[in-house]
């Protein structure tokens, strides 16, 4: 695969913030909740971390990096975590590394067959794994669909944002929608359920402007014959320019209320093939991970105190059973929260967009790379964003 970063001044911020970030040595975390009345399992196994990221990466990811792990590692710590769980025919399972399942860069070729293979033997109706869909090619495409035929297969993608200049400028995603779109057609050729991830909450987006995002990417990838969507409400993580961010309090993490109300404009007809992810903090509700882990996440998408677990209890049920009926009572709920967030959303930005982004770039670059260094690249920095 050949790796193109075009957005170079977010990338040096991204790399900058991650200089003392501290390399993590536990093998695979477990997650298990229930999705459609199933269990789903997800297995993440320790490699050397994700391609971009080691580049800067993106501006609201941090899915840590490791010292070196040899392919047979790799398949061993996928071993171990297989060997832990208990099986039935019903479970669904994602296997996944830090950034790419299918970038021999991040998971060499031999790892990423063996760990195939001991999948193979295990007892599941659906496997997932996760990758950037410009890693993929219809070779690797047909041995995965071929090694699996005699259950679902599913390869979840990071789509993020439909729009070019968001992903571009706020994301720090260097994807072409056109290759998204021969991709999503060479699965459905052989007959790989496809996934696409959905970002809501970008860097430097208003509230009104992130939900409109959101729906018109999701829009876009179903119209596109994507099979299913999960939306990812953004938290705040360490070692991110989103943490940079809401440290100087020029960033917060959309609140629940966006995410209802997304799937509000979605309607009934689209909200059966979407579902929500890490609408929650899980890595401060489990026991399984390490202290490196469990700190990443600083601050996360939310209501208030008085509504917040009858929220959260109301998304878990969305998210098991898919069902638009729990959605219509979330957009019927009532609380004072929902009413100030109701305010926030209809109040119009002084500035477009692409002015505020330029706006921020010059607050970072100062912060984060330093005055001298902006003062002698910041005009360089600045005519990558068209303004």
């Amino acid at each position: 695969m050949k790796y193109v970063n075009n957005n170079p001044f977010l990338s040096q911020v991204c790399a900058k913030l991650r200089e003392r970030r501290p390399l993590i040595s536990n093998n695979y975390n477990i997650r298990i909740e229930s999705v459609n009345d199933a269990p789903f399992v997800n297995l993440w196994f320790r490699t050397r971390g994700c391609r971009h990221d080691h580049l800067g990466g993106c501006t609201m990811c941090n899915y840590d990096a490791s010292p070196p792990v040899s392919a047979a590692e790799m398949i061993e710590f996928v071993r171990q975590g297989l060997a832990s769980l208990d099986w039935n025919d019903r479970m669904m399972l994602l296997v996944s590394p830090s950034g790419s399942m299918f970038d021999e860069w991040e998971v060499p070729a031999q790892a990423r067959e063996g760990i195939f293979r001991l999948v193979r033997d295990v007892r599941c109706r659906t496997f997932v794994c996760e990758t950037r869909f410009d890693t993929l090619t219809e070779h690797l495409i047909r041995q995965y669909a071929d090694l699996f035929d005699d259950r679902e297969t599913c390869i979840e993608m990071g789509l993020e944002s439909a729009n070019p200049w968001i992903l571009k400028y706020c994301i720090n995603k260097s994807l072409s929608l056109d290759k998204f779109q021969l991709i999503i057609a060479l699965l459905k050729k052989h007959r790989v359920v496809s996934v696409a991830n959905v970002m809501l909450g970008s860097a430097f987006l208003s509230a009104h402007e992130a939900i409109q995002d959101t729906v018109q990417s999701v829009q876009w990838a179903l119209s596109q014959g994507v099979d299913r969507c999960v939306l990812f409400p953004a938290h705040v993580k360490k070692w991110t320019l989103l943490e940079w961010l809401w440290e100087r309090d020029l960033y917060s993490p959309p609140s629940l209320w966006a995410l209802v109300e997304v799937l509000v404009r979605l309607g009934p007809h689209l909200v059966p093939k979407v579902t929500i992810s890490w609408y929650k903090n899980y890595h401060r509700e489990s026991e399984r991970l390490d202290p490196i882990q469990s700190m990443i996440y600083l601050c996360s998408p939310t209501t208030c105190a008085e509504c917040r677990t009858k929220v959260i209890g109301l998304l878990d049920q969305f998210r098991n059973t898919s069902d638009f009926r729990i959605i219509q009572e979330l957009a019927n709920f009532d609380c004072d929260c929902k009413r100030r967030w109701k305010t926030q959303l209809d109040q119009i930005e002084s500035q477009p967009l692409k002015e505020r982004v330029a706006q921020f770039y010059e607050i970072i670059g100062c912060g984060v790379l330093g005055l001298d260094w902006w003062e002698k690249h910041g005009d360089d920095a600045l005519k990558i964003v068209p303004v």
